[in-house]
Formats: structure tokens, sequence, C-alpha cells
């Protein structure tokens, strides 16, 4: 400004034109995404804009390792040409949900009352966890006749679970006794002695033999007839026998024999 007398005084008005604002910056697709370990993910990105004309920077931070269960940030930076910056992030979680496969390892699953069982247990794979909770639930009374059923649960450490069952079957042993006899005559005549077979058990139970015995009580060596000869042992309370015949004949009579297959044991 100047006066009259051409005195004059100046001052100075600074205008600072700035950009203060932030770029914006949007996440495509979700913020937060579960992967199943060991598969991939395509990154969509973000877009960006700003209000200046030069194109904003775009810093990304974070790696994911998608052999790895874990959870992982990865940040997007976006910065204009005046430092101004905006971030937004997104969550990556690298995650185990299959349950651990089982398998039952081969075994008798059949037993005879009283035996031992011998669990032979289950074989068990995953595809990622290492550490297991293994838990057997089994109820197998050989004392008991019966169907029972074995659970078998595996949880991996990140409570994926799978449950498997084995039917075990407690069973009565069936008892075969067999029963020989030696050779001894059975066409008799009337008023002759019967002599009975000696006979033996042979095979598993033959610990008895000395108890085999001969039942002769509907032998009538006085009368013509055929006649049941049963030879019998008793184990554990049980009668066993094998029934063989004598025939019983008039020395003054013609000798027809007939066998019928309908009866019991032979002649």
């Amino acid at each position: 400004m100047t006066d009259s007398f051409g005195n004059e005084t100046s001052v100075i008005r600074t205008v600072n034109v700035v950009d203060t604002t932030n770029p914006i910056v949007t996440l495509i697709g979700d913020s937060e995404v579960t992967i199943e370990v060991f598969g991939t993910y395509d990154d969509l990105g973000i877009t960006k804009s700003d209000n200046s004309m030069i194109e904003p920077t775009l810093e990304i931070i974070g790696e994911v390792n998608y052999n790895v269960v874990g959870e992982y940030i990865i940040t997007y930076t976006v910065t204009d040409s005046f430092g101004n910056e905006t971030s937004v992030i997104r969550t990556i979680n690298v995650v185990d949900t299959e349950v651990p496969i089982l398998t039952l390892l081969p075994g008798i699953d059949t037993v005879f009352i009283g035996e031992e069982y011998i669990d032979p247990f289950i074989d068990f794979t995953d595809n990622y966890s290492t550490v297991f909770d293994t838990v057997t639930d089994n109820t197998v009374d050989t004392s008991i006749l019966g169907e029972y059923i074995i659970q078998y649960t595996v949880r991996d450490e990140y409570l994926n679970e799978s449950i498997i069952y084995r039917y075990v079957n407690v069973v009565e042993k069936e008892v075969v006794v067999q029963i020989k006899l030696d050779e001894t005559i059975n066409t008799i005549k009337t008023g002759e002695e019967f002599i009975p077979a000696v006979c033996i058990i042979v095979g598993e139970y033959s610990e008895y033999s000395d108890d085999c015995r001969v039942d002769l009580t509907d032998v009538d060596m006085t009368a013509i007839g055929t006649y049941e000869v049963v030879y019998f042992v008793e184990i554990n309370s049980i009668r066993y026998e094998k029934i063989s015949y004598v025939f019983v004949y008039n020395e003054d009579d013609s000798i027809v024999w007939y066998y019928d297959k309908s009866r019991r044991g032979y002649l």
C-alpha cells in the first residue's frame, strides 16, 4: 500500500493448497476367508481411488502358508503422493476340518465262552494332525453269552472326530465228543452172554476215556430181538451217547437181517 507521499508497506499472505484426504481402499471379496489346509486361495485384491491426479502406491504385507494350520493377516496399504495412506486387512484362516480315517484291524471277533478275547484294535490315518486322543469303549465279557460292541473314538488335535465299531460275539462252544468202540460180537444166540465193546473217547476229550460206560438196561438176552446198547460218558454234567445194537436170535430159526436207516447209530 502506498500513501500520497510515496511511502509504501507490503504484507504477504501464504496460501498452501494441500491434500490431506486419505485414499479410499476397498477389499474385493471377504475380509475373512477360511481355507482347508493344503488348499489354495486366489486373492482377489483391492480397489483403490484417490482425489489426487497421481496414482497411489500399493504395498502388500503378509504371506500365507497353506500347508500349516493357522491365522494369517494380509495388510494392503495404499499411499498417495502426499503421504496420505489407508490400510485394510484380510484374515486368512488355514484350518483342518477333515476327520481321521479309521480301519478295523483283522482279528477273531467270535470267541467261545470262557476264552480270552484279545482286542486287535484299529489303524487310523489323518490328512494333517500328528496328535490324537484315542478312546476304546470295550465291554466284552467272555463269561456271558451275547453280542458286544466295541466303540473306538479317535479325535485329532483340532477336535475332528471319527468313530468305528467292532462287533464281538461270545458263543457257546459246540462240544464234539467222539466215542469209539472196539470190535465186539453183536449177533448173539438167546441165553448167551453179550460182552459190550470197549469204548474210548478220542480227540479233545480223550482224558475221559476211563469214564465211558455202557447201558444194557434194554437188552434181554433171553428173548430174540434187536436191542439198543447205549455207550455214554458224562462231561461237565452233560451226557454224550453212542448207540450200537445187539441182535439176539434163536439158533433154530433162520436169520433174516434187516437194517432200518432211521435207527440211530449202527449195528
